[in-house]
């Protein structure tokens, strides 16, 4: 095998659960365009092909459905597809399915090396779990089967700390490579019209938030903090994602006094132009594992504030050097913060300095090499 890689392309296969619109999606599809550019052959596999970005997998990536669910029912589906493919390596994304890889690989009695990637601090993610299952279960699967990877990627130094205080005196390899953000796609999508009326015209000053409208985003202190800027500023805000907390988020809203000054368009295919058009882009979250609309933000010229979460904000933000870090929690500081960035002069260009590490080029450089020495049986 290791001769004959030298031949031909390695052959590369990326496991998702779907494609839908979440932040790991968007890189891990970057990450699968970007490979396959540089010279791999690439396999999408999803336990099941759906999704708001399927549509835009490039004909030269092979999607690979294998109809399943939830993760637990792909096993079968996965052990066939390794016996019958044959990858040089698989790169798996999200923890299910990072767990269900690392399960069919024994069922097909494979030798492919995994690598997982790891995209959140997991320790702060358990631990504030609701249900035993996370809280208790995840954890210890992730203990036992994790080793067994040839690698684990952590995508910012905090998500790799996390990730071992979680595997204990675990001998996994892990190593930090950052999330492909930055593409000529991202500046070029940006130029489009916002389809929003706040984003057009002679407009009032625009707070922007977006994510999954999840507990973890912090978006309630989001709202709460805005409340605070509108007593100085006649501004709005903009919280673009889908999630569970979505009717909270609206009663919250309403029960401030905010109704017509929030609003919550939903998930957006190209959310860019309102990340151009805003005053301040703000992560607002209790944890992160690295924010990649936070790095977009940076790449799009907008000034930013972040919560200085365990990971993530301060490490894009270099301590505060690209931009505002407020504690968790704190809706006086966010929305002094908030108030100070949108009365402070934005910059005519982004500065690349605060983006650079994140292009799309520097990480699959990095992966590239990865994949290869695992292919070759090497590190």
């Amino acid at each position: 095998m290791k001769g004959s890689l030298s031949l031909r392309p390695v052959h590369v296969a990326i496991v998702l659960p779907n494609l839908e619109s979440g932040g790991a999606e968007r890189v891990t599809l970057r990450l699968a365009v970007g490979l396959r550019a540089a010279g791999f052959r690439v396999d999408m596999v999803l336990l099941q092909a759906e999704g708001r970005l399927l549509a835009h997998v490039p004909p030269e990536v092979r999607v690979i459905d294998l109809g399943a669910s939830r993760a637990s029912w792909s096993l079968l589906a996965l052990a066939r597809y390794l016996r019958n493919a044959k990858p040089d390596v698989v790169v798996s994304a999200l923890d299910h399915a990072s767990l269900a890889v690392l399960a069919a690989k024994k069922l097909a009695r494979s030798h492919v090396p995994i690598v997982a990637v790891v995209h959140t601090t997991l320790a702060e993610h358990f631990g504030r779990a609701g249900s035993l299952k996370k809280r208790l279960v995840l954890p210890f699967l992730i203990r036992r089967c994790y080793g067994q990877a040839y690698a684990l990627v952590a995508v910012s130094a905090g998500a790799a700390s996390s990730l071992r205080q979680i595997l204990r005196r675990s001998s996994a390899k892990i190593i930090s490579i950052p999330n492909a953000v930055v593409d000529d796609d991202l500046w070029e999508q940006s130029s489009a019209a916002a389809s929003h009326p706040w984003c057009a015209g002679d407009r009032h000053p625009l707070v922007l938030g977006a994510g999954c409208l999840a507990p973890h985003k912090g978006f309630p202190h989001l709202i709460e903090a805005f409340a605070l800027v509108r007593k100085r500023i006649d501004a709005r805000l903009i919280i673009i994602g889908e999630g569970p907390e979505r009717e909270r988020l609206r009663g919250m809203a309403a029960s401030l006094g905010l109704a017509e000054f929030v609003d919550l368009p939903g998930f957006q295919v190209n959310p860019y132009p309102f990340f151009r058009r805003a005053d301040v882009f703000v992560v607002s979250s209790l944890y992160e594992g690295l924010p990649t609309v936070l790095i977009e933000a940076l790449a799009l010229g907008t000034p930013v504030v972040a919560t200085d979460c365990s990971s993530g904000p301060r490490e894009i933000l270099e301590g505060g050097r690209w931009g505002a870090l407020v504690p968790v929690g704190d809706t006086a500081a966010l929305a002094s913060a908030l108030v100070d960035a949108i009365q402070r002069c934005r910059p005519a260009v982004p500065n690349r300095e605060a983006f650079e590490k994140y292009v799309t080029g520097h990480a699959v450089a990095q992966y590239a090499q990865l994949l290869r020495l695992a292919a070759a049986g090497s590190m």
